[in-house]
């Protein structure tokens, strides 16, 4: 069995974004609240989808944009605007769209 373990520090403005040659975005991206995790798939024909993950303490916020595929810029940009929502209490996670 192999093990890894590393540390790294980040910088300010920091996304660490790549693309899948199945057609997919990972990666993540630094903000002033916080680290997002980042996923994006399809394109502006095929269901695009592009979903952000925000943690603080143990909770998850989690946001789904169904309807637009965006460049690894709009991705950092929505997952900075996420996160200042979250941390600002601008979020109602309750309420669910259909």
């Amino acid at each position: 069995m192999k093990k890894y373990e590393y540390t790294y520090t980040v910088g300010a403005g920091y996304s660490h974004l790549r693309d899948n040659p199945k057609g997919w975005t990972e990666g993540t991206v630094k903000t002033p609240h916080g680290l997002v995790e980042v996923y994006a798939q399809g394109d502006d024909e095929n269901s695009p989808i592009t979903n952000l993950n925000f943690q603080i303490g143990k909770r998850v916020y989690v946001k789904n944009i169904q309807g637009k595929r965006y460049t690894h810029r709009g991705i950092a940009t929505q997952a900075k605007r996420f996160s200042k929502e979250v941390t600002e209490n601008k979020v109602d996670m309750a309420k669910r769209e259909p």
